[in-house]
């Protein structure tokens, strides 16, 4: 038996998706959940999921996109999660998606939260905010005191990174970005310094910014933003690479690799343990929940989908999220 609710749908790939509706299962299978959606997160990834042009497969389409909701419990196959429990999910079961009133997902990826948390935060501390943390604690190891570097600090994953970098006892913070106003409000975040692309030069700022060098920089951009990001790290550097908006590919000086014995880490979530990527969101959601961390939230309606995800495509530098 199945459902068919309303629901953004992807038919084609390079077109936005289309309110419209798809049938759900009426009942989980064992270890899934059925969740009624109060709000479900755009990201980056959907959109390129949907233009064939991420690192794992696409879904056959038709599909409905959306990886990450908050919502509720509405048909529970694990006791642990019964009917009514407050969730954030990432890891609904294909080709059911969160764009949508209704998803099916894997209990595994789900987090009971508290009742009176913004559905709209608790989406944007989840994928986002759960790459900016990991990859500073699970990835770059950062230490308190040690200077940082925020390659895209005007987006969502980059503005989380900048405040998790402050509230984690980073030194330095050397903020990164294209957009002239966003990058200026990075120092409210926390950043020590801003450089703007085609405008400043990136390796003298961070040399005169941090004296000995950069010890970890997050990087959003590739191309030449890293490249001379790298060659202003101290010995020892780590950059974790976990997104390519500026471009695909970097060149890379083997004498600054060898000579500082940095190093390149790459980062995606889905790799991640589950058990740190728990942790990285519990933190995030505290702090969300005591006023440290802030993000900027819009929501626009379910039917307006194909609107929304033509803005995620352009990096709107604040977190969609849709609500049916």
């Amino acid at each position: 038996m199945s459902d068919t609710i309303p629901a953004a749908v992807l038919r084609e790939y390079g077109k936005p998706p289309e309110f419209s509706s798809f049938e759900i299962p009426a009942e989980p299978g064992e270890g899934q959940l059925l969740i009624d959606v109060e709000a479900a997160g755009l990201n980056p990834v959907d959109v390129a999921l949907g233009e064939r042009r991420y690192t794992v497969p696409s879904p056959p389409v038709p599909y409905v996109p959306g990886i990450e909701a908050v919502g509720r419990v509405a048909a529970s196959g694990v006791p642990e999660l019964p009917l009514g429990t407050r969730v954030y999910t990432g890891a609904p079961a294909v080709p059911h998606g969160t764009y949508a009133t209704r998803t099916l997902a894997y209990a595994g990826g789900a987090v009971p939260i508290p009742d009176d948390a913004d559905a709209g935060i608790a989406c944007a501390m989840g994928i986002a905010g759960i790459a900016a943390h990991a990859s500073l604690v699970y990835r770059a190891r950062l230490q308190p005191g040690e200077h940082v570097v925020v390659l895209g600090a005007t987006g969502v994953v980059g503005g989380v990174a900048v405040q998790a970098a402050r509230l984690l006892g980073a030194g330095t913070i050397v903020a990164v970005g294209r957009d002239r106003d966003r990058l200026e409000a990075t120092r409210k975040l926390g950043a020590s310094a801003v450089a703007r692309i085609g405008e400043d030069d990136i390796e003298e700022v961070i040399r005169e910014s941090t004296g000995d060098g950069a010890d970890v920089v997050i990087d959003m951009l590739c191309g030449p933003p890293a490249e001379a990001a790298i060659e202003a790290m101290g010995p020892g550097g780590r950059l974790v690479q976990l997104g390519r908006s500026a471009a695909e590919t970097m060149e890379l000086r083997s004498g600054t690799v060898r000579g500082r014995a940095l190093r390149i880490i790459g980062h995606t979530n889905m790799l991640t343990p589950v058990e740190v990527r728990r942790e990285s969101y519990q933190w995030l959601m505290d702090r969300a929940g005591s006023g440290e961390l802030r993000v900027e939230v819009e929501t626009v309606p379910l039917a307006e989908v194909a609107e929304a995800w033509n803005r995620q495509r352009d990096s709107p530098g604040h977190k969609l999220v849709l609500a049916p």
